[in-house]
């Protein structure tokens, strides 16, 4: 079986740069803070084409790829216990059930230059 990952760092896919988003990092349009992130797996085909609006984050593509993989949390632990992010496999077997909540309360946009 296989997995299939898409993520887009500036939401150039959806169509973003098409509607002159100019200065990007330095707002935070929607666009920005809104990236795709698209995981198909053959265990959940239910799930495909459905939409989560869970938050979630780039940390969390690791971790979930694990757990796809059949890694537990425990064992992923174990190999790496600085590894950060959110294992996202549970959320394909409902993901329009998720709230913006499931996976975290909220996340940090930060802007340095």
């Amino acid at each position: 079986s296989c997995s299939h990952v898409f993520e887009d760092d500036r939401s150039t896919a959806t169509g973003a740069s098409t509607h002159s988003m100019h200065g990007k990092g330095v707002t935070a349009y929607r666009e920005q803070l809104h990236v795709p992130l698209v995981v198909r797996h053959p265990g959940h085909a239910a799930s495909a084409s459905k939409e989560c609006v869970a938050v979630t984050s780039h940390l969390d593509i690791t971790p979930t790829l694990l757990g796809l993989a059949g890694v537990s949390n425990d064992e992923r632990q174990a190999m790496a216990p600085q590894m950060h992010g959110h294992d996202l496999s549970g959320l394909l077997a409902s993901p329009e059930s998720a709230g913006a909540g499931a996976v975290r309360e909220s996340t940090l946009y930060n802007f340095n230059m």
